[in-house]
């Protein structure tokens, strides 16, 4: 008795350390996955001294612009740079190791690249870059038409197509906006109004160290956000507008060229604040050897608005010609005459601008079913990171209700039905054997009398 007492209490502990064990190892992986953000650097290493990098008049002058933003985790470390320097805004993203770092190099912007040197020390994992390299303005080919039937591609407004290059456009100094935005995250923002046109153009950044959503005073239709990736809106405000006239913003998405870049779309469920189906797209970095396996990624919800504030009644359709063959390009010579802080770094860096593949894609906001595809006002929201898109499930709240209104009374139907099945066969079963009680006794008499008759005669 006591053996089998000691081989039990064995067999107890081996599960009970064992379960301990499995608790430790996810807390500890955890907290190694749990990132510190530190706060964004308006000009990191950059003198006061240093005119290149530097406002005469503060927020109200143009300047040169680099906000360095590090997210720090046991298992990596990533670098968030955005610039508008050279004219076109630009993203930097740069995975290192822990221990690796990066700083800015200001004596560049004095030579003939007119750039600041991007220095990483140590390791580099990954690297990807994003820019917006211009705007294109497509106006109906008869705007005088009651109804106006806006083209569904760039290629079908002919004459009436203008492209506003961002090539050399000035940027305000932007040290002012860089402010803390919920519990966990930090916003700043680029705008300029030094276009070929009239209005002002404006890139609002956020950057978390959790996933979950966007304050929602910001809008309830804010996508949701990771600790691995940035968020960014392109706003268009006070464009011209002809009455008929819709916008394409001209992307850039630098990623692995040693990687397949696959185009994917998912559909998700908003049931929390609008609801909804949405579509989230993304190009990935995804390596050949293992599909599972995600690098760096450039996302985006399905879906423009006509005004600051994010919901349904102002959703401006997008639209894109063919995404699954975006314009691919090995190597830097599709991005050489770029003019961007991100661009300039790969095109410098020879032994990793050979690894990079770079996707060029229009992206249009309105369709012919549309009144217009602009009013004054243009929003969309992009994502760079490291993995893939967060997008919208089903909430538990949802699943609950679901539960109760649906799976509790079908439970119960079938339920009933097996009770009603088993109750009817047992019925059945005693109405049976009554029936052969009773032809057995018919049979008993019958025999009984004919024995009686027998006796009688």
């Amino acid at each position: 008795m006591v053996y089998h007492f000691m081989i039990r209490f064995r067999y107890t502990m081996y599960h009970f350390y064992l379960k301990l064990s499995l608790i430790l190892f996810f807390v500890a992986s955890n907290d190694a996955l749990k990132r510190t953000l530190s706060e964004p650097i308006y000009n990191p290493d950059c003198d006061e001294g240093q005119t290149v990098c530097s406002s005469e008049t503060g927020g109200a002058s143009y300047t040169a612009n680099v906000v360095l933003t590090k997210s720090t985790c046991n298992t990596d470390t990533i670098y968030y740079i955005w610039s508008s320097i050279g004219g076109s805004p630009s993203l930097t993203f740069i995975r290192t190791e822990p221990d690796a770092d990066v700083t800015i190099d200001w004596s560049g912007m004095q030579n003939t690249t007119g750039y600041p040197d991007i220095v990483v020390y140590g390791n580099i994992l990954s690297t990807a870059a994003y820019v917006l390299t211009g705007i294109w303005k497509c106006d109906s080919a008869n705007p005088d038409a009651t109804t106006v039937e806006i083209p569904l591609s760039l290629s079908d407004c002919q004459d009436y197509l203008t492209y506003i290059s961002l090539k050399g456009v000035k940027w305000y100094n932007n040290s002012h906006t860089i402010a803390p935005v919920g519990s966990s995250g930090y916003t700043f923002s680029f705008r300029s109004d030094d276009l070929a046109v009239n209005g002002s153009l404006s890139i609002q950044i956020t950057i978390y160290n959790s996933d979950g959503r966007e304050d929602t005073t910001t809008g309830l239709e804010s996508a949701l956000h990771s600790e691995n990736s940035t968020q960014f809106m392109v706003v268009l405000d006070q464009f011209p507008d002809s009455g008929s006239s819709r916008y394409s913003l001209e992307h850039l998405y630098i990623g692995k060229r040693s990687a397949d870049i696959v185009f994917k779309e998912h559909r998700g469920l908003n049931d929390q604040f609008t609801p909804g189906v949405f579509k989230y797209q993304q190009y990935n970095s995804e390596p050949v050897k293992s599909a599972k396996s995600l690098d760096t990624f450039f996302g985006w919800k399905d879906a423009g608005y006509k005004s600051s504030k994010l919901d349904l009644e102002n959703i401006v359709n997008i639209y894109m010609e063919d995404p699954d063959s975006p314009v691919v390009s090995e190597g830097v010579e599709a991005f050489d005459s770029v003019a961007s802080l991100a661009t300039n770094y790969l095109v410098e860096q020879m032994d990793l601008s050979s690894t990079l593949l770079s996707l060029a894609f229009n992206m249009t906001f309105g369709s012919s079913k549309d009144d217009d595809g602009y009013d004054d006002y243009l929003a969309w929201e992009g994502q760079l990171g490291y993995g893939s898109i967060q997008y919208d499930a089903l909430t538990p709240l949802i699943i609950s209700i679901t539960v109760v209104g649906f799976v509790v009374p079908i439970t119960v139907i079938v339920l009933g039905g097996v009770f009603v099945y088993f109750l009817k066969k047992k019925q059945s079963q005693k109405y049976d054997l009554l029936a052969k009680q009773h032809q057995h006794g018919d049979r008993t008499n019958y025999t009984d009398n004919e024995s009686d008759t027998q006796r009688m005669i």
